[in-house]
């Protein structure tokens, strides 16, 4: 075995030994162990100036702290936390970490296999480079994805800590983390800056456990951070409240609420870090914000994470907020990230940078990273980074093209006119749905609709399906707003305890698959009679959701074919032709799974946000395109046949293939000659 392979090797085996150890067990042992650099595997048999826990320990004898607890292993099982603790106890640590850590470990139990097994690994590592402190790494990540343990809540991919620490460009000067939680950005401000001038690293622990990991991540890296005389909160108990710094980073709690009580209203009310305004209880958000602000010095840089709710936030506190920073040009750019890139989380975030100093080019650069390829456990591919960091760095030279598909640089004067909401898709170019691959699927489309001739028995069905094979697309299409087509209206809310028992109720999953809206419906809720009418379902109407987990399932629409004996709920949206006769039902089924209905959601709607809506504002920027009434008839009809036929085969391979062949049919008589239709209006 090489020398790269043994360190793997090892690095491997202390890892899946740890899992048999506590925490702050673990964790003495590798911190010891790092303190006791000249020790070595050959001190196994050494037993020289041994220690007992039965006399005063000699402290001026040369035995290492380690040796100390190899010692151990050949001892009774109770010896081993005495050895331990005294080799705590040897090691050049502040009170505020030694004293923690000893009361914790007094406690533990320890099995005499594992601990020989670990003590013998740890004697074996090498004390050249940071393989302790990856191991540390390794493990608090393994503790996040197996959801053991308090870790998660502060534990930050090692590639989305460096994409933020590279954001800063840090040439020396103090580096502060607001909530350090496992001082992986501290470690990694520290490891990037390198040689060139010295830094200072600060930061704040939230409680005794976050204090205790991150300061043992940063002395295994031979670092020392400033964390302050003792845990506290950090918005309400500020540690650093007179010192600004040259560089914040943070990964700050997302969306906490109640952060403060009501007595802390008076003091909160007279701290000079709420400039922009006190933000609401209900959302930390723009506290964290403002904090990093208030102690950025001037010049100073900050990047921070926090959650997509924050660029589209409502709330008139935190968009009062928002709107103060951005004019005051403090924004430099903001990057949404991919969803899923932490372990604890799915809650979707962005990268905020801010730059405390005047700007040549005051525009704020916002980008659109949710393409972008992940490594699980770790964040965004490396050549991803570079992208984002060279996109950075042509907008800081003022060097980058005002507008892409995925980014923009947006003058103050076009965020105000968008309510200074920072969802990069409002401002990006919108990439038009490409012709080619569409006609190109016209063959796939043909050889689809062949397989179903010699699959579905001879009846109408088939032959329907045939026709479409030289059925020729609408050329002419009329284009009107969604709302001066339809009315749109809310749906049920009644308080919990009307909802059991009662009328059918269509709720989210209802209209999330099925083209056409059916039942049974699996909610109730009591109504009276009046309500039960204004809620009803009548032939034609849409049902809509309003809100969703993602932009992929926002606006989804089923079509009632026929009068429905149910309502809807209150995250839900009836749409009701005005006109009869205008839009056939059927056909309009097939428009709302269009692959251009969904292109105009996405395009009106604040994709970045903790959770996707829509509103009414946003309905009536919708483009509805519709053909001539028989064309119509005919779309629907077909969709409607396969529809209902499909409910006989489901699961089996005609199924699947009757999906394929309503997906192109809708692709090639709806979405593709819209695009055509749109292309030749544009030339004209």
């Amino acid at each position: 075995m090489d020398n790269r392979n043994h360190i793997d090797w090892l690095q491997n085996e202390i890892e899946q030994s740890a899992v048999h150890f506590r925490y702050d067990v673990f964790a003495s042992l590798l911190l010891i162990r790092q303190a006791s650099q000249n020790a070595d595997a050959g001190q196994l048999s050494k037993k020289e100036n041994a220690f007992t826990p039965d006399r005063p320990a000699d402290r001026a004898v040369k035995t290492t702290p380690w040796n100390l607890v190899v010692q151990a292993i050949d001892l009774p099982q109770e010896q081993y936390v005495p050895f331990i603790l005294e080799a705590l106890r040897r090691l050049p640590l502040p009170d505020s970490v030694l004293n923690p850590l000893i009361a914790s470990v007094q406690s533990a139990e320890i099995e005499a296999a594992p601990f020989r097994k670990i003590v013998e690994l740890l004697s074996n590592v090498s004390m050249e480079g940071e393989c302790l402190s990856r191991i540390y790494e390794n493990y608090l990540s393994r503790e996040v994805r197996a959801a053991t343990s308090k870790m998660g809540d502060f534990y930050t991919p090692q590639q989305v800590v460096r994409l933020l620490v590279q954001l800063l460009e840090i040439r020396g000067g103090d580096v502060y983390d607001p909530c350090c939680g496992s001082g992986a950005m501290l470690c990694a401000a520290a490891q990037m800056s390198g040689n060139k001038a010295p830094i200072r690293l600060y930061g704040q622990a939230l409680s005794e456990a976050d204090h205790q990991i991150g300061q043992t991540n940063l002395l295994l890296r031979g670092l020392w951070a400033d964390l302050g005389c003792a845990p506290a909160n950090t918005l309400l108990e500020d540690l650093h409240e007179k010192r600004p710094f040259s560089y914040i980073l943070g990964n700050v709690p997302f969306n906490a609420k109640d952060w403060y009580a009501e007595g802390d209203l008076g003091q909160l009310g007279r701290d000079p870090r709420w400039h922009y305004g006190l933000p609401p209880k209900s959302n930390a958000n723009y506290a964290w914000l403002q904090h990093i602000i208030f102690h950025l010095e001037e010049n100073g840089c900050a990047a921070v994470l926090l959650p997509n709710g924050a660029l589209t936030s409502q709330n008139r506190a935190e968009r009062q907020i928002r709107e103060g920073i951005l004019r005051d040009h403090l924004v430099e750019s903001v990057i949404a990230l991919p969803g899923g890139l932490f372990y604890n989380t799915r809650v979707p975030c962005s990268m905020w940078v801010i730059h405390k100093q005047p700007r040549k080019n005051q525009t704020v650069l916002l980008i659109d990273g949710s393409h972008m390829p992940t490594i699980p456990g770790e964040g965004l591919e490396k050549d991803a980074i570079q992208r984002l960091l060279a996109l950075v760095g042509q907008h800081r030279k003022g060097k980058l093209e005002e507008k892409g598909t995925w980014y923009a640089a947006v003058s103050l004067e076009e965020l105000a006119q968008k309510q200074f909401n920072l969802s990069p898709n409002l401002y990006t170019r919108l990439e038009e749905l490409p012709l080619a691959p569409m006609q190109q699927n016209r063959i796939r489309f043909m050889q689809v609709i062949g397989g179903l001739n010699k699959r579905i028995p001879e009846d109408q069905l088939r032959e329907q399906i045939t026709q479409w094979g030289s059925e020729q697309a609408a050329v002419h299409w009329t284009c009107a707003p969604l709302t001066d087509l339809y009315e749109i209206f809310g749906g049920v809310t009644k308080k919990k305890k009307f909802f059991g028992d009662g009328v059918p109720l269509v709720g989210f999953k209802d209209v999330i698959r099925p083209m056409y809206l059916s039942g049974p419906f699996s909610s109730r809720v009591l109504l009276s009679p009046h309500e039960f009418q204004k809620y009803s379902i009548y032939r034609g109407d849409v049902l809509m959701n309003r809100t969703s987990e993602s932009i992929g399932e926002l606006a989804c629409c089923s079509v009632a074919a026929e009068d429905i004996p149910a309502v809807y709920g209150c995250y839900m949206k009836r749409l009701r032709p005005r006109r009869a006769g205008q839009i056939d039902p059927l056909y309009a089924a097939g428009y709302f799974r269009s692959a251009f209905y969904r292109q105009e959601v996405k395009r009106v709607s604040t994709v970045y946000t903790t959770r996707a809506n829509i509103n009414l504002e946003q309905l009536a920027k919708i483009r509805f395109y519709y053909p001539d009434s028989e064309t119509q008839s005919r779309l629907g009809k077909i969709l409607f046949a396969v529809s209902d036929y499909r409910q006989t085969c489901s699961g089996t391979q005609l199924d699947a293939e009757l999906k394929e062949f309503v997906e192109l049919l809708i692709e090639q008589h709806i979405t593709c000659p819209i695009r055509n239709y749109q292309e030749q209006e544009g030339r004209s």
